[in-house]
Order: C-alpha cells, then sequence, then structure tokens
C-alpha cells in the first residue's frame, strides 16, 4: 500500500506535468515572419526595387511601374515611373512635409515642388510617395499587432510564400495615412518569400474586394551585413 506522503507526491507531478503541457509555447520558440522581416531589415542602411502597383477605385483602374529607392539614413526617397500615366516622371521627397517631381523630357528642366499631400501628387486612391517605404509599412504592422495573422501563402514566380496580415473593422489607419481611402481598408497584407525573407506583394482590401496591389521584384539591399536566404535555397539579391 502506497504512503500518503507518495501519493500526495505523484499528485504533485501530474498536476506539474499538466501545467507544463497546458501551458502555451513561449513566442520566443519559433520567430514570427514578421519579426524575420524587421530584423533582416533593421541593418539595411538603403533598398531598391521595381513593383508594378494596381489601385481600384469602383469602375476605375489604374496601373504603374515604378522603381522605388531609399535611403533609410537620411529619410530619403526616390520614385521613378517606368510605365504608366505620367511615365519618365522622377519623384523626390527628402523626409519633409514636401516633395518635388521632375516631369519628362524638357519639363524636367524646372522640378515642380507642393506639398506631400497636394492632390496632383496623388495616386488614384489618395497613396503619396511614403506607401513604399517599407519602415511605414512595418510600423503601421507593428501598430496592430493584436489583429496580425500569419499562415501559408501562395506560389509567386515560383517562389512558397507567408501571408502576414492585419485587419480591422474600422479601417487600418496608421500614423501619416489617415486619409478617406484609408478609411474604408478593413485587411492589409503583404507577402513574403520563404526563399529570401523579403516582401514580394502586399495587398489592401475593401471587406472582400481588393483595391491596392503591388507586385515587388528586383530587391535590392545596399550596407549592413548580406540578407542571407531564409532557408538557404535562393540568395537574397545584395551589393
Amino acid at each position: 500500500m502506497q504512503s500518503r506522503a507518495s501519493r500526495s507526491i505523484r499528485g504533485c507531478l501530474c498536476a506539474g506535468l499538466a501545467l507544463v503541457l497546458a501551458a502555451p509555447v513561449s513566442a520566443g520558440t519559433t520567430q514570427s515572419a514578421f519579426d524575420g522581416l524587421v530584423d533582416r531589415l533593421r541593418a539595411v542602411h538603403a533598398y531598391e526595387f521595381d513593383v508594378d502597383a494596381t489601385e481600384h477605385a469602383g469602375s476605375v483602374t489604374k496601373a504603374a511601374t515604378m522603381h522605388v529607392a531609399v535611403n533609410v539614413d537620411d529619410h530619403s526617397e526616390q520614385l521613378v515611373i517606368l510605365a504608366g500615366a505620367h511615365h519618365g516622371s522622377v519623384v523626390s521627397w527628402s523626409g519633409g512635409p514636401d516633395e518635388s517631381v521632375k516631369l519628362p523630357g524638357m519639363m524636367s528642366v524646372i522640378p515642380i515642388h507642393g506639398a506631400l499631400r497636394d492632390s496632383k501628387f496623388l495616386s488614384l486612391r489618395g497613396n503619396d510617395i511614403r506607401v513604399a517605404e517599407l519602415q511605414t509599412i512595418l510600423d503601421c504592422y507593428a501598430a496592430h499587432r493584436d489583429s496580425m495573422v500569419e499562415a501559408p501563402g501562395p506560389m509567386l514566380d515560383g517562389e512558397a510564400t507567408v501571408s502576414i496580415s492585419i485587419s480591422s473593422k474600422d479601417g487600418v489607419m496608421c500614423d501619416g495615412n489617415d486619409w478617406q481611402q484609408e478609411r474604408a481598408v478593413t485587411r492589409d497584407e503583404v507577402l513574403v518569400s520563404r526563399a529570401t525573407g523579403l516582401p514580394k506583394r502586399r495587398a489592401r482590401y475593401e471587406g472582400t474586394i481588393l483595391v491596392e496591389e503591388w507586385d515587388l521584384r528586383d530587391f535590392t539591399t545596399h550596407g549592413g551585413p548580406e540578407l542571407r536566404p531564409a532557408d538557404g535555397t535562393k540568395q537574397a539579391s545584395t551589393r
């Protein structure tokens, strides 16, 4: 016959084991795709990429292809419109409230200066040059972390992706982008390549309707430690 002490010890051990098995896995056990993206860009001094951007507003759709270059150190950005309306134009921003635009051809001699939120510098859905800055996107996602969901994403250009999304029924609002069209966006998604750990697509939705989509390619980083592929299968573009 077991002693009362022996039964008591066994009971304590069983209770302890139950607590261990029921306890949630520590957040530090596996790094999330979002935290991995933040870490991979943390030491980068500058980056650039090409992007195919499409926006929908009612029955109107506008598309453009652009080259984006961002200098993280001095918080500046340059956007060259490669195809679409105003192709050949160069938009420059130095981190302040204003930006400058050089139109193609002879008009490039005299740059046009104006406020970031000047209507003539905005996209169909009211986006300005800052929408292409990855730090702005990451800050927005961090601000909505309580709604963040990560899940397997679709194959893009032969690469497996991870979907990172945030949502709000009242609109995904962030510092610096609180204009009317933003208030209608209820879900924001970034697809990150499993091979490189870098973003490949950003999509924004009003309910179930896709209203904004940016496909990123030829992502290049400058400065900081080399960004090695997340799974060792493909080298991220660096120089």
